[in-house]
């Protein structure tokens, strides 16, 4: 759902710090900011006209979203879109391109005469464990699974890779690997260019993030570990639109390399997480952030787009849908993220989603012998009436996130009375989730079978902040809780 915000149709150059020279030509230079320059150049020698610019403003952020067209001639055969994410005196820059009817080339350059210090190349061992290597500031030439960082006295910049996209629809993409590296000569300031080819109804993805900031302690092993883990290439991507995960192939549509635009919020915690000295993390959840804001359809709820054979298998839900855990996931990601940043969009967006989660519940939900509540974890685009199971990680992180609402807002006491019927159905049937080996089942379903695995982990930890929001509300943990999170724990123990 697009929020309310400031858009601007740039028509005076001088209104802005992204400036253009030639808007029908071969060449584009675009300032980024007063030290660097972006130029985006046809290799074949075609035109490039500026069609459109506009500015989306927050109060955080500032999107500068940058569209032109390519012509051979008179024929329009693709387009290139520049999107200036601006945060502070930071950057998060993105382009793509599209070839129509004829596929060309561009030659992308960075340039400064701020000099280069340091080169780093993050480079994935194997596929899993990502690696850094010191490069001298000769010019050279680095392949396509690197990012690299440069480093300078004011300035740090990561130089993502470029990759090739292909939209099946419902928010799922084919990412493909594009041949061609970045070549950097660092001798006599920032000199760093790339050729993107562009091909036939195939999108071509750059990203590079710019800070004035250090990006990355690079002698620091902690913020190295969280880069390895979190990093976003090896498994995601990031996108202008948000982050990309591996979709699950039981999901359509589903192609060789399909990721989909994340629903769920737990990026956004992780960075939240793990902003205290890490200012490349602070750059990208701020980013997110807004991705996430803008993913809110009109009734409040965050969608997830593509179809679930499984749910629609075994309860006819359709693409579109909405889950329960993802929306919980990113409403306790914006209620942390809203102590830090000074955003009143955020705090209209959790106040709508629990009304209309309030609403859900009472409408759908089956009830225990002490009229404890269980909320089917998924709901259909149109539908009333869910006859989804429940599981028990979603009903417990439904919990935590009512909990944290009241930590931070004290809401109102009807989301406490509900909280407290959802707890219920966990007192009254807690011996029932516990199987013989001491795991859980993952879910109850409405005719009161209980099946499926139950994750590794995901829903321990749940348990275990349920109870340090217990705990600091002042309140008795049930014993049921306690016995619930030692069957767990006895379990991996073993497992």
């Amino acid at each position: 759902m697009k929020k309310i915000i400031l858009l601007v149709s740039i028509t005076i150059v001088g209104m802005l710090l992204l400036f253009f020279i030639n808007d029908n030509s071969h060449d584009i230079q675009i300032t980024i900011n007063e030290d660097l320059d972006l130029y985006i150049r046809s290799s074949n020698d075609f035109t490039i006209k500026v069609e459109d610019k506009n500015c989306i403003e927050y109060s955080q952020l500032i999107s500068e979203e940058n569209h032109f067209s390519v012509y051979d001639k008179q024929n329009k055969i693709g387009s290139v879109e520049v999107i200036n994410k601006k945060i502070g005196k930071d950057n998060i820059l993105f382009l793509k391109a599209n070839g129509e009817s004829k596929e060309f080339s561009l030659d992308v350059k960075l340039r400064s005469k701020m000099k280069v210090n340091n080169i780093i190349e993050g480079l994935y061992d194997n596929n899993d464990i990502m690696v850094f290597n010191n490069r001298t500031n000769d010019s050279i030439n680095m392949n396509n699974e690197s990012q690299l960082y440069l480093d300078g006295e004011n300035y740090s910049i990561r130089l993502g890779n470029p990759y090739y996209v292909k939209e099946l629809g419902h928010s799922v993409i084919d990412v493909i690997s594009n041949s061609n590296g970045w070549n950097i000569n660092g001798n006599e300031g920032i000199d760093t260019k790339i050729q993107l080819d562009v091909k036939d109804n195939m999108e071509i993805n750059l990203e590079t993030i710019i800070s004035s900031n250090k990006l990355v302690d690079f002698e620091d092993d902690t913020t190295l570990d969280l880069i390895r883990r979190l990093d976003l290439y090896n498994k995601k991507i990031f996108r202008s639109d948000g982050i990309y995960y591996n979709i699950a192939n039981n999901y359509i549509p589903y192609g060789r390399e399909s990721k989909w635009n994340y629903p769920s919020g737990f990026p956004l915690i992780i960075m939240y997480e793990n902003i205290k000295n890490n200012n490349l993390f602070r750059l990208v959840g701020i980013s997110l952030l807004y991705d996430y804001i803008d993913k809110f359809n009109d009734n409040h709820y965050i969608p997830s787009l593509p179809r679930s054979t499984w749910l629609y298998e075994d309860y006819d839900i359709n693409y579109e849908f909405y889950d329960t855990r993802f929306n919980t996931d990113t409403i306790m990601a914006l209620i942390y993220w809203d102590q830090i940043l000074d955003e009143p969009i955020i705090k209209d967006i959790i106040d709508n989603y629990f009304s209309f989660f309030i609403d859900y519940v009472y409408t759908n939900n089956w009830k225990t012998e002490n009229d404890g509540l269980f909320i089917p974890d998924y709901k259909n685009k149109n539908g009333n009436k869910s006859k989804t199971h429940c599981s028990l990680n979603h009903l417990v992180s439904e919990i935590n996130a009512i909990y944290l609402y009241d930590k931070y807002y004290n809401c109102d006491n009807k989301y406490i009375i509900l909280a407290e019927q959802m707890q219920q159905a966990i007192i009254d049937t807690y011996t029932n989730w516990i199987k013989d080996n001491n795991d859980f089942w993952y879910c109850i379903k409405q005719n009161g079978e209980y099946g499926l695995t139950d994750y590794r982990e995901l829903t321990l930890k749940d348990m275990k902040l349920l109870v340090d929001l217990l705990n600091e509300r002042g309140e008795t943990i049930p014993n049921e809780f306690n016995k619930l999170i030692e069957s767990k724990t006895k379990w991996l123990e073993i497992n």
